[in-house]
């Protein structure tokens, strides 16, 4: 689908007849045609308005074939070669799908997604020209080392888990489950200051500093509180154990044993068990008493 039209527009690239290419509106109608857009209209800015779905999935596209106004429906690129979202919907009512494509960076992609933005399995260092809200965000399988620039409210769900995360900052500030597994993390200095659920599993975490100033909110119903930290394969995993449930380890907190790294202050730790009813182990593994 669409083929002929690709080979005829890679004639037109960094070309002054490449606008008029895509601006003209009888042009834009075959493209249209070609690629199988339906229910459109077409702006006096060359834009394009699609009310439904646009499918330009799975094509070998290098690069969007028009530049897009709102989309009334889901807006798939995914599993291309894109290198540019350039020619994004400006406005999309319900899911963004540019996974699997060739992407560093999200500029002049949507500023508005109702639904989920998913942009895993792409080359990003950065997520500057994330919209600020969306109801989910899945920027995983990436090559990120923070999250600045991303969105800053999510409803649902954000999974930045398997990048080269090092840092936090920029995580949003509220959102339901925040999944950040599979990093290279050794705090939580800038996570999202309210959240139900974290994923912390295959980390370096050893100091949880950043975790106590989060508001946990209320679980999914049946959910007990040790659902709400999940921490498995790192070290914070051990301490949390100690402490029986998620909510005891947070109480805990406020004891400040943690004295940076795998240093745990021994007189402090002990006092926390004994406030909180648990047993002071003689040692914990992967920590250091000082």
């Amino acid at each position: 689908m669409g083929m002929n039209y690709i080979k005829t527009y890679k004639l037109f690239e960094n070309s002054d007849e490449e606008v008029y290419f895509r601006s003209n509106k009888s042009s834009i109608k075959k493209i249209c045609e070609e690629f199988k857009i339906k229910n459109y209209s077409i702006n006096p800015d060359g834009t394009v308005n699609v009310d439904g779905d646009v499918d330009l999935s799975s094509l070998n596209l290098k690069r969007l074939p028009l530049r897009f106004g709102i989309v009334h429906g889901n807006f798939d690129c995914s599993k291309n070669k894109l290198t540019s979202l350039e020619g994004s919907p400006k406005e999309i009512t319900k899911d963004f799908l540019c996974h699997e494509n060739n992407l560093n960076s999200l500029k002049g992609g949507p500023k508005k997604v109702t639904r989920a933005y998913e942009c895993h399995r792409n080359q990003l260092t950065s997520l500057e020209g994330s919209p600020i809200q969306v109801n989910s965000f899945k920027c995983c399988i990436n090559q990120l080392t923070n999250l600045e620039g991303g969105p800053r409210f999510v409803t649902n769900t954000y999974n930045c888990s398997s990048n080269l995360l090092t840092s936090l900052h920029g995580a949003p500030e509220k959102v339901y489950d925040f999944n950040c597994s599979f990093n290279k993390l050794k705090t939580l200095e800038g996570c999202p200051p309210e959240l139900s659920v974290i994923q912390l599993h295959v980390n370096e975490i050893y100091d949880p500093k950043g975790i106590g100033d989060i508001k946990i909110n209320k679980p999914i119903e049946g959910w007990t509180a040790a659902n709400h930290i999940h921490a498995y394969e790192t070290p914070l995993e051990k301490v949390i154990e100690i402490f029986g449930n998620d909510y005891n380890f947070m109480q805990s907190l406020k004891y400040n044993y943690f004295m940076g790294g795998n240093k745990i202050s021994e007189s402090r730790f002990v006092e926390a068990c004994d406030d909180l009813g648990v047993a002071a182990p003689d040692e914990i593994e992967g920590y250091e008493w000082v």
